[in-house]
């Protein structure tokens, strides 16, 4: 539904068009400013009658105040216009995980995985003003919640479900999405930043999983891995997340440091990752490019694209040449 025109009343927002959205109605929009300056944004807008949804909404925009980090999505503005409260977030010209042609290559899924989380080690490091952790976990990692870009970098989005460690807890409300949720998420437990890894190692598994293919209901980690096209070494880290013990997960942190190399060695860097997304969504990047265009200046999808895109011929020729990665399975924690 588009909507360009219409505003926020008393704000610089213009709505183009409507995104989605259960609680908070989400729409793409365009913030307008002097001399003719012009910038996409994402809005979440809450109406005042819907004092919870409000209050949720005021809590994902403290989290996402104090992110600062090239993947994950940045808090821009909030606001309290006469009919609502709304959260301006950046806008990401790319597709969502979920519309990634499947099965992705293990080594691209390590580089997009790997990019989400060095972003999650971010979250998890957050400390208040007195230097004491806030102990925040997403909570709802998904496949709909991990944004590539045109030019192949990864941005976790949606904090709207975040929690910060105190924070209050209802065990008989279960919240994320199924297919996703760690065993002691899905059992109405607190959570913490163990079960994010968890989370992002189902998102990984679903990845390397052919469409159809992915079992909604979690039936252990080597289940989860036997059928996958990647290397024992890196099936082996994912069965680390997977773990249903809690204590036995990787930080966030070492998930990158290990994923991260391996892709770099299978040439999987985000001009890997760019040139895979645009070959299954380039009809699709470039309408909504098109409908953007329409009302902010953009580059044109190739200027996105990070200098020295292999061709597919070199990007086979050199995973052939490679063989097996280097070992990455760190040290065990029980």
């Amino acid at each position: 539904m588009g909507c360009y025109g219409c505003g926020v009343q008393g704000s610089p927002y213009r709505l183009v068009e409507r995104l989605g959205g259960t609680r908070a109605d989400v729409w793409l929009a365009v913030v307008e400013g002097l001399e003719g300056f012009r910038r996409p944004v994402v809005l979440k807008r809450v109406p005042h009658s819907d004092p919870q949804g409000i209050q949720d909404l005021r809590r994902e925009a403290q989290i996402t105040a104090r992110l600062h980090h090239p993947n994950l999505i940045a808090a821009l503005d909030l606001f309290e216009a006469p009919r609502e409260v709304v959260l301006a977030l950046e806008h990401v010209l790319g597709v969502d995980a979920r519309e990634l042609a499947r099965p992705v290559p293990w080594s691209t899924a390590a580089r997009i995985v790997g990019d989400a989380a060095q972003g999650m080690a971010h979250v998890h490091d957050l400390r208040d003003g007195r230097g004491r952790p806030l102990g925040v976990a997403h909570g709802d990692l998904t496949i709909a919640n991990l944004m590539i870009s045109g030019s192949g970098h990864t941005k976790v989005i949606d904090f709207g479900i975040a929690r910060r460690a105190g924070d209050a807890h209802d065990r008989q409300v279960v919240h994320g999405t199924r297919g996703f949720l760690s065993p002691e998420q899905a059992a109405g437990q607190p959570i913490d930043w163990r079960s994010d890894v968890f989370s992002l190692g189902r998102v990984f598994a679903h990845l390397m999983t052919p469409r159809g293919g992915f079992q909604q209901t979690y039936v252990g980690a080597a289940s989860s891995t036997s059928g996958l096209d990647a290397p024992e070494t890196v099936k082996a880290l994912l069965r680390r997340m997977l773990a249903v013990e809690p204590g036995r997960r990787p930080r966030m942190q070492e998930v990158a440091d290990l994923l991260e190399p391996v892709a770099s060695q299978y040439g999987a860097d985000a001009r890997a990752v760019a040139s895979f997304v645009r070959s299954g969504s380039l009809e699709r990047l470039e309408a909504r490019r098109q409908r953007l265009a329409a009302h902010v200046e953009l580059p044109d999808l190739d200027e996105l694209l990070p200098l020295g895109e292999p061709s597919d011929e070199q990007l086979h020729t050199r995973l052939d040449e490679l063989g097996e990665p280097t070992e990455i399975d760190g040290p065990r924690r029980g």
